[in-house]
């Protein structure tokens, strides 16, 4: 079966309208928006919050959509906010309309570019939750009123380079609140505005070792889960390998003993069917003959930065 979807024409994303030709070929279905009934209902139901909650979030929802002109982050009637933004700001554990309110600003106000843009979100969500939005007070690592260490879902680091002004902490805030969410993140700015930053104290953070790619026009798949490149250091692989044998080779009894690394091949081998070998060493010999084996290909893969970090769990 095919199915083709699109966003309606216009200026989201650059969406053209296509020729009448290509669109008989389709059965072509038109879809409305979701009915406000229907979406407090998807929302409280999926992301199990309390009616009243989202209520107030869809309610904030349809008010932005008509002061979408002030600002826009689509260039579309959604200008401020999507219905993946509703999710997200749904599924963050809010305890009261106040931090209700906040993760909206933080989902909505802070991607928006210009100030008025903000003020505008932030209008919209005090009117309608009916609070107080203090974004110094809200992006403060030492609030009294709230454990910094479970909101964040991460420690502050106590030893760090970074001089804790009110805009590291409002980054930090807003890339450690998104990651405890596993929401993914974009970090868009001029260069030295903190962006490596944030991420490197967030990697002390957590004790996860961070990876860094540059990325550019050049960059391909393989620079980010690796690729096979030449063999090298050759001789000093060899030389680790015959040490490392004549080592296992002694403790195993073995008569005949290494003399050079031509000859190895044929000892492992001879050792791994002798069948008196304890489990401890038969391991170690199959290791140092997969070694071996290695080294008389040409290429060998290097994981990259992507499968690496997969691997330790980073």
């Amino acid at each position: 079966m095919l199915f083709a979807t699109q966003n309606p024409p216009g200026l989201y994303a650059g969406r053209k309208v296509l020729s009448r030709a290509f669109r008989n070929r389709f059965l072509e279905v038109h879809f409305e928006d979701v009915p406000q009934a229907e979406l407090e209902t998807i929302l409280c139901q999926r992301c199990q919050i309390a009616p009243s909650y989202g209520k107030r979030i869809v309610s904030v929802f349809h008010e932005l959509q008509k002061r979408r002109q002030s600002s826009r982050v689509f260039e579309s009637k959604q200008g401020f906010a999507t219905l993946r933004d509703l999710f997200r700001w749904a599924g963050r554990d809010a305890v009261g309309y106040q931090e209700l309110a906040e993760n909206g600003y933080m989902l909505l106000a802070e991607r928006a570019r210009r100030d008025d843009g903000k003020a505008a979100v932030k209008e919209v969500i005090e009117s309608i939750m009916n609070v107080k939005i203090d974004e110094s007070t809200m992006y403060s690592l030492q609030r009294p009123d709230i454990d910094v260490a479970s909101f964040l879902g991460c420690p502050i680091p106590a030893a760090t380079d970074v001089i804790w002004t009110s805009a590291m902490q409002r980054l930090f805030t807003l890339v450690s609140r998104a990651l405890r969410f596993n929401e993914p993140v974009l970090l868009v700015g001029e260069t030295g505005a903190g962006k490596t930053s944030v991420c490197q104290v967030f990697s002390t953070a957590t004790s996860q070792h961070l990876h860094g790619l540059n990325c550019h026009q050049n960059t391909e798949t393989a620079d980010l889960i690796g690729g096979l490149r030449p063999l090298r250091n050759r001789t000093l692989r060899e030389a680790e390998i015959l040490k490392e044998s004549l080592k296992v080779v002694q403790e195993t009894g073995t008569p005949q003993l290494p003399q050079s690394f031509s000859d190895l091949d044929s000892i492992l081998t001879n050792a791994l069917k002798s069948g008196s070998l304890s489990a401890k060493h038969q391991a170690q010999i199959q290791t140092l003959h997969s070694k071996l084996l290695q080294l008389q290909s040409i290429f060998e893969w290097h994981d990259g930065p992507l499968v690496e970090a997969m691997r330790h769990g980073d």
